[in-house]
């Protein structure tokens, strides 16, 4: 079976572009902006974070931005090297050209149907950008492209392609937003994860794009494990055994043990119950000396597009050597277990990264930084 190196990466999120967001982060900078949203007295204002140049919601918009981020990634690769790339989009994004589309059939209008789904943008890119043909889109929650990219892991490990890229994709939409204001998800100012009085997550964009193959590079994905446990649509079990169990499963994939984990990059949404579960499964595991962070308070929960925008964001941090701070947590539900409040210089190392989502939909994959 082939390894696994994860190449290039490039994202775009409320605080810029890749160099931007890392600039960003390493200052401790938010840029958090303000959505106008559908509730059920009439209209409200949640907090959001957009991306710092937006992006409309509607086919050609998202497609322009996404193709963007793809061809960065994919610079250095030879025209005979795209032929031998696939392309999985992850994403949780609504499809409200169908909704608009109806509306205005039932209003006596002409009607023309403009939907599209993920999948439309994952065959374009990959027919216009000349890769192999191969493409398809994931939609399972919060994990949607952090499937992407154990689904490219598994197409190389196969041999099946020599390259993949996979993609996370979030725009707002008034359906996304509305519905988890409905479920009283939102917090009101602040993403808190792990903090005693954190209130829920607040939503955010990004487009994110990460280059894997089997070439070798400073990154590996050293194994990974995806679970579907439907007991609960909406939250886990508050014992946190659906988030151990496939936290377990993946550092047995990777033949890994806790103790070689450096760091633990937490999913860690700041709603009531999913970091309880959290922080009991890590604790099932990990010793309390595990530092683990938070990349949700910077750019937000972008939901489906987590995974592979969470993952970039974690590496170039790496990169430029710390783990970023969770600047909005202060008082720490566990005192053994706390999520690092000030950056961390790390340079390389094994590193777990977690996402749970919606419908039981559950991901931990695990990534190194080689030593130089």
């Amino acid at each position: 079976m082939n390894e696994v190196s994860i190449l290039n990466s490039s994202f775009v999120t409320a605080l810029g572009d890749t160099a931007q967001s890392i600039e960003m982060i390493e200052k401790e900078n938010i840029s958090l902006g303000k959505e106008e949203i559908l509730a059920f007295d009439g209209k409200t204002t949640i907090p959001y974070y957009h991306l710092k140049t937006r992006v409309q919601n509607n086919i050609e918009s998202i497609y322009a931005a996404l193709k963007k981020e793809v061809k960065k990634a994919t610079n250095n690769l030879s025209s005979e090297q795209k032929k031998r790339t696939c392309i999985i989009v992850g994403s949780s994004m609504i499809n409200w050209h169908l909704v608009f589309n109806l509306d205005e059939f039932y209003q006596n209008k002409p009607y023309s149907s403009a939907k599209a789904t993920t999948d439309y943008y994952s065959e374009r890119l990959s027919k216009e950008l000349g890769l192999s043909g191969f493409s398809m889109s994931i939609a399972t929650a919060c994990t949607a492209s952090a499937n992407a990219v154990i689904e490219v892991g598994n197409l190389i490990k196969a041999g099946v392609f020599d390259y993949g890229i996979a993609v996370g994709l979030e725009i707002a939409s008034d359906i996304m937003s509305s519905g988890f204001y409905a479920m009283q998800l939102l917090a009101k100012e602040e993403i808190k994860p792990f903090d005693t009085n954190r209130e829920g997550i607040i939503l955010g964009e990004s487009i994110s794009v990460l280059l894997l193959g089997k070439e070798p590079s400073s990154w590996k994905l050293l194994g990974a494990s995806s679970s579907s446990n439907g007991v609960n649509v909406t939250s886990a079990n508050e014992d946190g055994s659906d988030f151990y169990e496939v936290m377990q499963q993946a550092l047995e994939n990777a033949n890994i043990s806790p103790r070689q984990i450096t760091a633990i990059k937490a999913h860690a949404t700041a709603t009531v119950l999913n970091d309880q579960a959290e922080l009991l499964a890590t604790k099932m595991i990990f010793s309390p000396d595990t530092p683990i962070c938070a990349i949700k308070p910077y750019i937000g929960h972008n939901v489906g597009g987590c995974g592979v925008v969470e993952i970039g964001v974690f590496m170039r941090c790496v990169d430029k050597g710390f783990l970023p701070a969770s600047i909005t947590t202060r008082t720490h539900m566990d005192e053994n277990y706390r999520v690092l409040t000030c950056k961390k210089t790390v340079h390389e190392g094994i590193f777990m990264m977690n996402y749970f989502g919606f419908g039981g939909n559950n991901t931990s994959l695990i990534i190194q930084k080689a030593a130089k």
